[in-house]
């Protein structure tokens, strides 16, 4: 695919024109086309556009939510960010166009256009992948959380907590009450963790088969070995200080994890 990207944008197709040739979204096409070692200067020029005209296509992305800030920090050449990171330290003497021109200097394949060492500048102060990843399984857990008491309530009413959560659950959510000094009157409900979520779908699996979306119903076993594999990626941003930061791969896996399991792939709840 990204073979066929560059022959299409050598061709001087625009990015729109390959976005729909490829079935893509030019977001995602610009960011392939990064990610394969093309610097935006070279991409701009290819396509008849400035490079300052891509950077605004990203900012724009980035602001509306179609893309994360750590795909695009991903996308970046890897070397180039390793030579600007150690200058932005002292961002007074090191401006964008002092690191520019060091950089044309030294490096005689360095192609990068000032606009895009601004960019690089930018997004080298800090690593997005954890912030990222936090959002994803903060929005993947409040799905889970929301739509397993729906159910339950649904199938159980008033019981459905002492009916439809096992003993196990209840007991250790009790407990997390009890342990925590600033409890209020939250129910015990709202201490599950995702570990204990998985044990309501494992054990109530004859109900949520039906209520989860068709194609992650279809394949339990996976399902459950993938909660244990998301409560691992999990601990690692929460504990940054015990754990390695998340790998690209563990990012592209809860990312898939949380599309599957999308609040709008849920069969509706039927009318009361």
């Amino acid at each position: 695919m990204k073979r066929r990207m560059r022959n299409l944008l050598t061709e001087g197709c625009s990015l729109a024109a390959i976005a729909e040739e490829c079935k893509l979204s030019t977001d995602s096409v610009l960011l392939n086309l990064m990610a394969d070692g093309l610097t935006l200067s070279t991409i701009a020029k290819q396509c008849g556009v400035s490079t300052c005209s891509l950077i605004q296509n990203i900012d724009s992305a980035v602001h509306a939510g179609r893309v994360l800030r750590s795909q695009v920090q991903s996308a970046l050449n890897k070397d180039w960010l390793d030579l600007v990171a150690p200058m932005t330290r002292n961002p007074r003497v090191f401006t964008p166009k002092v690191i520019s021109h060091m950089l044309k200097e030294t490096y005689s394949n360095c192609d990068l256009d000032l606009e895009e060492v601004a960019l690089y500048v930018l997004y080298c102060k800090k690593s997005y992948r954890a912030i990222d990843l936090y959002e994803v399984l903060h929005d993947m857990e409040r799905t889970l959380h929301t739509k397993i008491k729906e159910v339950l309530i649904r199938k159980y009413h008033e019981f459905w907590w002492k009916t439809g959560v096992p003993k196990s659950v209840r007991t250790s959510c009790q407990v997390a009450v009890e342990d925590d000094p600033e409890h209020r009157d939250e129910h015990p409900y709202d201490y599950t963790t995702l570990l204990n979520l998985k044990e309501i779908l494992d054990k109530q699996w004859s109900l949520f088969g039906k209520q989860l979306p068709l194609d992650v119903a279809q394949r339990k076993p996976d399902l459950m070995k993938d909660f244990n594999r998301l409560n691992a990626i999990r601990n690692k941003v929460m504990h940054p200080v015990r754990h390695a930061p998340p790998s690209d791969e563990e990012f592209a896996f809860a990312k898939h994890m949380q599309m599957q399991l999308d609040i709008s792939r849920w069969p509706k709840t039927p009318a009361a």
